[in-house]
């Protein structure tokens, strides 16, 4: 099923999930592209879970945008500093 049909106005949707959950392979099966993948083809994500805790460091907040505002995707960063949950601040910029 594509998410994307019925001429919806161009969307940006963030998740925390794995790439092997079914929830990832949903969005991506429907029409939206991961915006991380989109300027960093081929590059290692930074860590966005378990930064400040004896836990390991991982992967696994995403966002993504319908494929009309890929050209629109500026930067993509993670705030890695702050200390306020167990996730960082994953933000995009759009020009």
């Amino acid at each position: 099923m594509n998410l994307l049909s019925g001429g919806r106005a161009p969307s940006c949707a963030a998740t925390s999930t794995f790439p092997t959950d079914s929830h990832h392979k949903k969005m991506l099966d429907g029409g939206f592209v991961d915006a991380w993948e989109a300027l960093n083809r081929g590059k290692p994500r930074q860590p966005t879970f378990h930064l400040y805790d004896d836990e390991p460091e991982m992967c696994c907040d995403y966002v993504f945008v319908t494929p009309d505002l890929v050209p629109r995707l500026k930067s993509i960063r993670i705030d890695s500093q702050t200390q306020a949950s167990d996730h960082q601040p994953v933000m995009v910029e759009l020009g």
